[in-house]
């Protein structure tokens, strides 16, 4: 299954760490097996891995 999180005007990452932790715990709600914070954790690892590369680029 498939379900898609949309908004309206700005976004940033903590709003993104929102909505997924959001999801996460309706999903564990619903009965889902899944490792609580594991969507939030790899968002963070993305965010930061995409910063550091902008960070070498601009240096």
């Amino acid at each position: 299954k498939v379900f898609r999180i949309g908004h309206l005007g700005a976004l940033n990452e903590v709003m993104v760490l929102g909505a997924l932790s959001a999801a996460e715990l309706t999903l564990l709600d619903c009965g889902l097996t899944i490792e609580p914070g594991s969507g939030v954790g790899a968002a963070i690892n993305q965010f930061r891995s995409a910063a550091m590369t902008a960070t070498a680029k601009a240096a």
